[in-house]
C-alpha cells in the first residue's frame, strides 16, 4: 500500500501570506482607507474617504462612533481585501508633551507614566504611555517627549474595528503615522543629519513634528485648523459652516498664481516624481535651488540644467506631484485670509510654529531646520501653507504622499481624487507602512 505524504495535505491547509493591511485614518473631517501592496515599489489596492457631517466637527467621540459605524459599507463599496487594519488614534485624543524629568536607569516609564497622570489628574492604570528620550538637559535632566492615551478609547476602538469586520493590528499615535510616509525621503544614512519640520494642518489643528532623519525630536499640536478659519468666516458673514468653508476654498482658488496653470511645458523629472531638493549633496543643484525663487526659473528646469542625470543626483526632499511637474511657488495668500479675524488666527498659528523651531534651536544648539513640509487636508489650498512658510523664511512644499504610489484605472476609489495632490493622506500612508505589533 503506498505511503500517503501528509506534507501535501498539511500544505493544501497552510495559511498563506498575510494580505496588506488596510491603513483608516479617522481624521476630524474625513474617514479615510487606503490598501497598498509593495514596499520598494508600492501599488494602491484601494482607497476610500468619506466626509464627516459638520454637526460632528466639534464632538471627537461622537464623530470616532459615526465613522467605525460606516466603515463596512465604505470598505465593501471600494474593493478592499482582508480583515488586518493598522488605525491611528486622532490627535485630539491624545496626550502629547514635552517633559523634562530626572530618570532613573531601571524603568523610566513608569516616572515618566507617573508624570503624565498627575498633569491630566487620573491614575497611571487610565493610560497607555509611551516616550522617547530625545536629549539631555542640564543638572542631569532629560527631555522626555511623552505621549499618552486612555485605555478606553483604546478598548473603544478595538470594539469599533471589531464590529466592522476587521481585525485591529496596530494603532499609532497619527503624527507618528504623519512622519513614517516620508520614509522614502529619509531612508538614507546621511539623511540623519538633515533636520526637517513637517506641518500638518487638519482641520481641527495643526500639528507641528520636527525630526532628524526618521526620528522625532519635537511634536506639538496647536488647536488652529481649517474648521477654526470656517467658523471665523461663518460668524462673520452669519452663513453656515459649510458655505464658510466653500468661501475659503473657492477665494483660495481665486488668488492662485496665473503661472501655476501656464507651465504646460515645464519638465518632469525621470522616474515619475518630480524632485525638488533644499539639500542635495550637490552644490550645483543646490545653488539652482536657491537662485530659483528670485529668477522666476522652473524648479524642475533649474534641475534639468544643474544635472543630467537626475536619477544619480543624491536628492533628499521630495515633492511628489500627480502632475510630474514642479511648482512654480506657492499661491498667493487669498483675500479670506487677509480678512482681519482670519489674518489674525493665521498669524497667530505662524507665530506658534516659530516659537516651536525656537524652541528646538534652544534644545539642539547648532542643528537648524533646513526644510518645511506641508502635509494634512488643509495644506491643499495652499493660502496658509503660503503665509506660514513666508514668516517661516524656509523652503516649503507641500507634500504629495499618494504621487509616488502606482495605481491602475480598475481600482476604485469613492471620495478620492486622485487628479489632484491629496497632502490629507500621509498619515494613511504611513499607517499602511508601520509595524503591526499591537
Amino acid at each position: 500500500m503506498p505511503r500517503f505524504d501528509l506534507s501535501k495535505l498539511r500544505s493544501l491547509f497552510a495559511p498563506g501570506p498575510p494580505t496588506p493591511v488596510i491603513g483608516v485614518d479617522f481624521g476630524t473631517r474625513t474617514l479615510k482607507c487606503l490598501q497598498i501592496s509593495g514596499a520598494e515599489n508600492p501599488t494602491m489596492l484601494a482607497a476610500a474617504s468619506l466626509e464627516v457631517p459638520d454637526a460632528l466637527l466639534s464632538d471627537s467621540f461622537k464623530r470616532l462612533d459615526w465613522q467605525m459605524q460606516q466603515l463596512p459599507a465604505l470598505l465593501k463599496k471600494s474593493g478592499f481585501v482582508g480583515r488586518r487594519a493598522a488605525c491611528c488614534v486622532p490627535t485630539s485624543m491624545m496626550f502629547c508633551k514635552h517633559l523634562q524629568l530626572s530618570l532613573p536607569e531601571t524603568d523610566p516609564g513608569a516616572v515618566v507614566a507617573g508624570s503624565v497622570a498627575e498633569q491630566l489628574v487620573c491614575d497611571p492604570k487610565a493610560l497607555e504611555v509611551r516616550h522617547r528620550i530625545v536629549a539631555a538637559t542640564n543638572a542631569g535632566r532629560s527631555e522626555v517627549l511623552a505621549m499618552a492615551v486612555g485605555r478606553g478609547l483604546v478598548q473603544r476602538m478595538l470594539a469599533g474595528v471589531k464590529s466592522a469586520g476587521l481585525e485591529m493590528v496596530a494603532l499609532h499615535p497619527e503624527t507618528l503615522s504623519m512622519l513614517r510616509s516620508f520614509d522614502p525621503v529619509t531612508r538614507r544614512e546621511s539623511d540623519g543629519e538633515v533636520t526637517s519640520l513637517y506641518l500638518d494642518i487638519g482641520a481641527s489643528a495643526t500639528r507641528v513634528v520636527i525630526a532628524h532623519g526618521k526620528e522625532p525630536v519635537f511634536i506639538k499640536s496647536i488647536g488652529i485648523g481649517g474648521a477654526t478659519l470656517d467658523a471665523l468666516i461663518r460668524d462673520q458673514l452669519r452663513c453656515t459652516l459649510t458655505e464658510a468653508r466653500a468661501k475659503r476654498l473657492a477665494a483660495s482658488a481665486m488668488t492662485a498664481r496665473p503661472a501655476d496653470g501656464e507651465q504646460a511645458a515645464r519638465r518632469p523629472i525621470s522616474g515619475g516624481a518630480t524632485q525638488v531638493a533644499a539639500r542635495t549633496g550637490s552644490p550645483a543643484i543646490d545653488a539652482a535651488m536657491e537662485s530659483e525663487a528670485s529668477s522666476g526659473k522652473v524648479v524642475g528646469d533649474a534641475l534639468s540644467e544643474a544635472s543630467g542625470e537626475k536619477e544619480s543626483s543624491p536628492l533628499t526632499a521630495v515633492l511628489e506631484r500627480r502632475s510630474l511637474a514642479a511648482p512654480s511657488g506657492f499661491t498667493q495668500v487669498s483675500e479670506i485670509v487677509n480678512d482681519k479675524p482670519v489674518h489674525e488666527a493665521v498669524e497667530g498659528l505662524a507665530d506658534e510654529v516659530a516659537m516651536c523651531v525656537r524652541y528646538h534651536s534652544a534644545l539642539f544648539p547648532g542643528r537648524r531646520v533646513e526644510r518645511v513640509y506641508f502635509v494634512g487636508g488643509e495644506s491643499a489650498c495652499g493660502d496658509i501653507a503660503a503665509f506660514v512658510a513666508r514668516k517661516l523664511r524656509l523652503q516649503a512644499h507641500v507634500a504629495d504622499p499618494l504621487a509616488r504610489i502606482a495605481r491602475t484605472s480598475q481600482i476604485k476609489t469613492p471620495g478620492v481624487d486622485l487628479a489632484k495632490p491629496q497632502p490629507g493622506w500621509a498619515a494613511a500612508v504611513g499607517l499602511c507602512c508601520g509595524p503591526t505589533d499591537l
